[in-house]
């Protein structure tokens, strides 16, 4: 099965296409990295901003060192601790890495996806992959072969189903600043205590002011559904106060019917499931209402792409 998957990536790349790439966090848009008129490409069918950098996924650490300038020891302890996983580094780039990728700066991003079918693709080619999530610009990241399918044509995209990705947002991006420091540019599901129990005590973890670099998801508004959100942080919403709040703020909106994302006790399900939910629900309701509970709040990875997906946030 694997050699077929690989022959039929080999060809949709060879013809102009980009694959549908399925990885633990999100599907991905996925193009090699030399191939320069395929990463335009993902830039031009997503509609999303030039200044906005791509993550390089890798299939080992070995590849990964191919595209930096330096490799810190800082980069191969996180590395051996989780990768294959929902860790994207932000280090110094090398010459190889065309300046279209990072956005014109000299870091680049690297990722070691947990997802063995893109593991061997990105190995057959023998190079690393962009692979944005694979949703027009802003949109909601698809977490299924069919979510992406409904996203873009069979014309532009190579669908490989690997069936629904298991963690379910996208990675933490850490960039590494210096041999003593890092900074979370992106939170995600390794969290900073994860980060920092695989370090040297020494080793200092600073905000997201501290990033020197542009990183992937820094939009204000990010993980949209067509329907809009009401996010609840303080308090209770019923239906009916959130619809309120809704046309209080955009009056031009016509609310007739709304529903309520439940929030399952469990962070990593919750997480898993929270953008098929929000697609499924946007296609029955003309808002959603978001009421979250203490344990959700402790996750900034959750926390983050909810503020970013809301409408109005109480």
């Amino acid at each position: 099965m694997f050699e077929e998957i690989i022959n039929q990536s080999q060809c949709a790349i060879a013809s102009g296409k980009l694959l549908g790439l399925p990885t633990e966090t999100v599907y991905g848009l996925g193009a090699p990295i030399t191939k320069i008129d395929l990463v335009d490409k993902v830039f031009a069918i997503k509609k999303r901003p030039l200044t906005n950098p791509l993550i390089v996924h890798v299939s080992s650490i070995e590849m990964a060192k191919r595209y930096v300038e330096r490799w810190p020891q800082l980069a191969q302890d996180l590395c051996e601790a989780f990768w294959p996983g929902p860790l994207t580094l932000l280090v110094q780039k090398s010459e190889l890495i065309d300046h279209r990728i990072t956005a014109g700066s000299p870091w680049v991003a690297l990722r070691m996806p947990d997802h063995d079918l893109t593991l061997r693709i990105i190995s057959a080619f023998d190079q690393g992959f962009v692979a944005p999530s694979a949703n027009p610009y802003q949109k909601l990241s698809p977490t299924s072969a069919a979510m992406v399918q409904a996203y873009f044509s069979a014309d532009d995209v190579m669908v490989i189903d690997g069936g629904p990705c298991k963690v379910g947002i996208e990675s933490t991006v850490v960039q590494i600043i210096n041999d003593q420091e890092i900074a979370i540019a992106r939170p995600g599901m390794i969290t900073q205590d994860q980060l920092q129990k695989n370090l040297l005590t020494s080793i200092k973890i600073k905000k997201a002011s501290a990033v020197t670099s542009p990183s992937p998801g820094q939009s204000q508004k990010h993980y949209q559904p067509k329907a809009p959100i009401v996010l609840a942080l303080t308090r209770k919403l019923s239906l009916e106060e959130a619809r309120e709040k809704l046309l209080a703020q955009h009056p031009e909106l016509l609310l007739t019917h709304g529903t309520t994302l439940e929030i399952q006790q469990d962070p990593k399900q919750f997480a898993q499931s929270l953008y098929q939910q929000l697609h499924i629900l946007s296609t029955q309701a003309d808002f959603i209402l978001i009421c979250v509970n203490d344990l959700i709040k402790q996750q900034p990875g959750i926390i983050d792409r909810l503020t970013k997906a809301a409408t109005v946030i109480v």
